[in-house]
This record gives C-alpha cells, sequence and structure tokens, in this order.
C-alpha cells in the first residue's frame, strides 16, 4: 500500500498521525476522531526518522483498518 492510499484511508476513518515533541527530540502519536490513542515510545533523533516512522504507523493503521 502507497503512503498516499494510507494516508487516505486513515483520514477517511478519523486516524491521524502526528509528531509530538519528547524534551529535544520526538515520538509519534496518533488520534482517533480527535481522542488521543497511543503514543509510541521510540525516540525519534531527526526529520528523516519522523517521516520514516510516520509513514509506517499510517501504512499499518490503514492496513489494520481495512481488516
Amino acid at each position: 500500500m502507497s503512503i498516499n492510499e494510507a494516508m487516505s484511508t486513515c483520514f477517511k476513518n478519523g486516524i491521524k498521525v502526528y509528531p509530538v515533541i519528547y524534551g529535544k527530540k520526538h515520538k509519534i502519536e496518533y488520534s482517533l476522531n480527535g481522542k488521543s490513542q497511543t503514543r509510541y515510545e521510540k525516540i525519534l533523533q531527526n526529520s528523516k526518522e519522523i517521516s520514516i516512522a510516520m509513514k509506517k504507523t499510517y501504512v499499518y493503521l490503514a492496513n489494520k483498518t481495512l481488516k
């Protein structure tokens, strides 16, 4: 599944994935219909890691939603 398809599926189902500040670094969190659901524990160092983690999270959640 492409990232565009995954994001579209997530948005249609009220799921949003975003980075949150954790000290001087970031973690990935997602919300369902505006309510925070999960904040992942992995600490991300830079914008490249954030982009990769967000892509993987969108694809995972889209696949989970479609099942």
